[in-house]
Order: C-alpha cells, then structure tokens, then sequence
C-alpha cells in the first residue's frame, strides 16, 4: 500500500435562512486543517457585518473578536462549531465540522480545466429583502491548494 487512504479535514457550510425558515445552501469549504476553516468563516461575517446596522452588528463583532479562536481551538479538538446571526428577516448560519476525507487514487494527465472550479454564490444584503444569494454566471477560478497556516494564532 502506498499511504493512507483518508485524511482529517474540516467540511464548512454556509446556509441561508429567509423569512419563511427554508435553509438554502449558500456556500460550502472543505478545509485541510482548522485554521484555514475559520479563515474562510472569518472572511465571510467580516463581509457580511458591514451590511448590519449597529445594534445588529454588536454581537457579530464581539464574536469576531473573542469568539473564533476559542471555536479554532474546539475545531482542533475534534468538536464541531455553529455560529449563526440574523439581518431583518434572514438568519445566516455558519457550520463546521471535522471529517475524515477518502482521498483519491493519483491522477495524471488530466486536462487543465480539471484545475479550475466555479466562482462559489455570494451572499449580499438587499435593502428591504435581508440577505440574497448571487450567483455568478459562468466565472472559474483556478484551484491553487497550499499549505496550512500554522495553527499556532489560535492556542492560548
């Protein structure tokens, strides 16, 4: 045998809750390491929190600021974490969770656009209708993996 046939990773979703409490799927991030999880989290509320007005914003930035190491850290652990906020009659929520993945055998010779995937859904804020999904039509990217950040930013 040639290695291991799984690896420990972080699967992360990004669900959308409308006024009528139907979940839609607005983004998914399957992350190596707890780190780069919460990286991709962080980057999402911090987008998102500017769109809250103030009094909504306040608990959303107070998780920013002392919630999100503490969530790293039970990542790190093995335990899953949710963190979720409301803007009028939305409610995003933001789940992750370990999971072992079962890698794939090597592949050689695959087609460049085997390396490229789809822009993800955008959440943005609509005056009057909360929080919408955008989807871009058609945009790729090119998929450029690379290491995990050392972890270290999130033990106290």
């Amino acid at each position: 045998m040639n290695g291991p046939l799984t690896a420990t990773g972080v699967r992360c979703e990004c669900r959308l809750y409308g006024a009528a409490g139907a979940a839609q799927v607005a983004g998914v991030f399957d992350s190596p390491c707890p780190a780069r999880a919460m990286r991709w989290i962080r980057v999402a509320v911090r987008t998102l929190v500017s769109t809250l007005d103030e009094e909504s914003a306040e608990p959303v930035y107070e998780w920013l600021m002392f919630g999100e190491a503490p969530a790293a850290r039970a990542l790190s652990r093995g335990e899953a974490r949710t963190y979720s906020f409301g803007f009028e009659d939305s409610r995003v929520e933001f789940a992750a969770r370990p999971v072992r993945y079962l890698l794939l055998a090597h592949r050689s010779g695959l087609p460049a656009c085997s390396q490229m995937a789809e822009v993800p859904p955008t959440l943005s804020a609509v005056p009057g209708r909360g929080l919408a999904l955008i989807r871009p039509a058609g945009q790729r990217v090119a998929l450029r993996p690379g290491p995990c950040p050392d972890e270290g930013e999130f033990r106290a």
